[in-house]
């Protein structure tokens, strides 16, 4: 009687189980939508963060009832606005000038996302959570430069610094406008970093937040820029 008692345990354990896992997707795809902020981190140049945009196509692939693998592919609007200044005797006539530059970049990225999360369902709502990287490759963008010299400011400082000028009026100031492509002449194409993701479902319906944080210095000409994104998006699990 014990052993008939263990083996019909057994079978309805095993039964339970295949059922289960009958149930369980391997895979999951989901289609998302949403705004982003970007602020690039430079220690060379004043930067404003601004608002752009992504779309995502998530795959999951589920190790167990609460772990899962993530990638899928993502196209994002990362924008942000830079600006520098400095003094110089730029048209070498013994007198200070100072040159100014303000570009609005506009990037666009496709990137693979690379984690592994952890999820928790409470009846019908399941939060998630994810942890990895990315990698990114920036396929199109526009950048406008505004570039502005005020022309003979102060004389030159005996240091060839400019502390202690005696500003004065410019005797020229000039505005020259500059558009160019982010990619050949801003930024470079490649870049990477850390990701970390938080996320609720509702039924098929989610809610994710996800935080960029850039490796990489995609900065041109010696400048040193790294990507910071904050984003927020709407989904939906096709299944």
């Amino acid at each position: 009687m014990k052993t008939a008692g263990i083996l019909t345990a057994v079978l309805l354990f095993s039964s339970t189980f295949l059922s289960l896992r009958a149930q369980e997707k391997p895979f999951s795809v989901e289609i998302r939508g949403g705004a982003n902020f970007t602020k690039v981190h430079s220690s060379d140049l004043g930067v404003d963060g601004k608002a752009g945009y992504r779309v995502d196509v998530v795959i999951d692939r589920s190790l167990s009832s609460y772990i899962f693998l993530r990638s899928g592919l993502t196209f994002s609007a990362k924008n942000s606005d830079l600006a520098a200044g400095a003094f110089g005797d730029f048209n070498k006539d013994g007198l200070y000038d100072y040159a100014a530059f303000e570009s609005k970049v506009r990037a666009r990225y496709l990137q693979l996302p690379l984690m592994i999360g952890s999820k928790y369902k409470f009846k019908d709502i399941q939060l998630n959570g994810a942890l990895g990287g990315y990698l990114a490759y920036g396929i199109a963008g526009n950048s406008h430069t505004l570039l502005t010299l005020a022309s003979n400011i102060g004389p030159l400082a005996s240091d060839d610094s400019n502390i202690g000028i005696s500003m004065t009026t410019p005797s020229s100031l000039s505005f020259t406008e500059h558009d160019s492509r982010t990619f050949k002449e801003v930024y470079k194409r490649f870049d990477s970093g850390l990701a970390f993701s938080v996320g609720v479902e509702f039924k098929r319906l989610t809610l994710n937040g996800t935080y960029e944080f850039g490796l990489v210095n995609i900065g041109r000409d010696g400048d040193n820029i790294k990507n910071r994104t904050i984003s927020v998006s709407l989904g939906y699990r096709i299944f």
